[in-house]
């Protein structure tokens, strides 16, 4: 088991051992302030979310260790936080100045592709 801590500039990676002792194991850089963070179902990337940054990045992952930034999206205001679909292949990421959900695939290589939004109208 891993266990990610998060701070302003980077996030770490940690392995508890036997008495819950944690030990380092990685650190990657970050871009912008984390407010979320979350993995995809298959433990390849991780998404973090920066309200005040406004934006998504996206890092892979090698044997649960951070390898490098694959994409950061920028011009997402109050990004609140970076879901994956149950499928694996759509990120849905809440951007909460722009009253929005704006909707990604996920590339295999970890790259986002935005996803047309839908059309609306008045209720």
């Amino acid at each position: 088991m891993l266990v990610f801590a998060l701070s302003f500039a980077s996030w770490r990676i940690v392995s508890p051992r036997t008495m819950g002792a944690l030990t380092f194991a990685a650190e990657s850089a970050l871009p912008g302030s984390p407010t979320h963070i979350s993995t995809d179902h298959q433990g390849q990337f991780v998404f973090v979310g920066s309200y005040n940054a406004g934006n998504v990045s996206v890092t892979r992952l090698e044997d649960g260790l951070p390898v490098g930034v694959v994409d950061v999206v920028e011009g997402l205001d109050g990004c609140h936080s970076a879901n994956i679909s149950p499928d694996n292949r759509t990120l849905w990421v809440p951007a909460l100045k722009q009253d929005r959900i704006c909707l990604f695939t996920v590339s295999d290589d970890g790259h986002l592709v935005a996803q047309d939004p839908a059309g609306s109208d008045h209720r």
